[in-house]
Formats: structure tokens, C-alpha cells, sequence
């Protein structure tokens, strides 16, 4: 989970999340727009219940 970042800073992270099988959204669940500021990242199978958590 990482808040107030530019999406600058986490593109690539995005990338190399998502080709390792992991998911990376915003807090809500959405996919990453050039607004975004916060993200989690994780396995992927873990991300449903951490957006729960979160909520």
C-alpha cells in the first residue's frame, strides 16, 4: 500500500507487479489512470481480501 504518489513513480512498478502474477490496482480496486495517487500491490490472490479489509 503506498499513498500520494505521482504515477510516474509506480508505472514500471505496475508492469513488473503484473508480470509476476501480481495484481496492482488503486485502493478501490480500479486500474491505475494518470490520477492515481494510491495503490496496493500484491500476489493477486490476496488482493480481493485486502480491498476488503481496506474498505
Amino acid at each position: 500500500i503506498e499513498s500520494d504518489v505521482n504515477i510516474l513513480d509506480i508505472a514500471a512498478l505496475s508492469v513488473i507487479v503484473r508480470e509476476a502474477g501480481g495484481t496492482f490496482t488503486d485502493l478501490e480496486g480500479r486500474e491505475l489512470t494518470l490520477d492515481t495517487t494510491s495503490v496496493l500491490a500484491s500476489n493477486g490472490r490476496l488482493h480481493p481480501q485486502i480491498l476488503s479489509a481496506l474498505t
